[in-house]
């Protein structure tokens, strides 16, 4: 069962999308945490949502590499200059 998004991450998400796109952001950080090789939950949300840059399809490609391996996102939300440029 997937967890609700926390408050701090619906903070993020309010002050990084607009409001037309609040509601997509949501569903798909939704989908993060519901499958068992899914970890850190909050964490890997956050770093998401950081490295999507207020962008839908950057959340989408983040969100499927998350979904392979947590790790990677987690590593590119800390170094941000070793992310994938998109």
């Amino acid at each position: 069962m997937t967890q609700p998004l926390s408050a701090e991450v619906e903070r993020a998400l309010t002050r990084g999308f607009p409001a037309e796109q609040q509601t997509a952001a949501r569903s798909m950080l939704a989908l993060y945490g519901g499958a068992a090789r899914e970890h850190e939950v909050e964490r890997v949300r956050r770093a998401l949502l950081a490295l999507s840059q207020g962008k839908l399809a950057y959340l989408g490609h983040y969100l499927a590499v998350a979904q392979r391996d947590y790790r990677e996102v987690l590593y590119w939300a800390d170094h941000p200059d070793q992310a994938p440029k998109r």
